[in-house]
């Protein structure tokens, strides 16, 4: 009987080797396409479709602006919404920004981020930390980027 079993086990052995060495191996129909684009350089100029250049505004990246926002504690003081924090909320605020003074809102709120005891917004105090006078342009404008999407 042990000399059946062994003979039984070799030769399904034998077979399940071969079933699984015939297996499909499947074969590409169409050579895949290589997107490989080139990324735009951050503030590189672009023009209207006239082909103007002048007054050409270098766009902020808003997802990095995001990041910005939270890595730098802004979510701390001002809420996402309209609801009122230890600053204002954030809800509208590009829109709210070209009311307040006679700067561009750009520059407005680049100033109100730097400095922002120069333009307090009745009743708040100047709370904001002086650490973002560090930043640079371009996490401004990133920042602002940000901003112009929460409305």
């Amino acid at each position: 009987m042990n000399n059946k079993f062994v003979l039984f086990f070799i030769i399904n052995f034998t077979f399940s080797l071969i079933f699984i060495s015939c297996s499909e191996v499947p074969v590409a129909t169409a050579t895949p396409v290589k997107f490989d684009p080139t990324p735009a350089v951050k503030g590189s100029r672009s023009s209207d479709n006239s082909g103007n250049t002048q007054n050409v505004v270098i766009l902020g990246d808003s997802i990095t602006g995001e990041s910005l926002f939270v890595n730098q504690g802004c979510n701390a003081c001002h809420s996402l919404g309209s609801d009122q924090l230890v600053g204002p909320g954030m809800l509208g605020v590009y829109g709210r920004a070209a009311e307040r003074t006679s700067l561009s809102t750009d520059d407005y709120l680049t100033q109100s981020i730097r400095y922002p005891g120069e333009f307090l917004v009745e009743g708040y105090e100047n709370l904001m930390p002086t650490t973002f006078e560090g930043l640079s342009d371009t996490d401004i404008k990133d920042l602002i980027a940000y901003l112009k999407t929460l409305e």
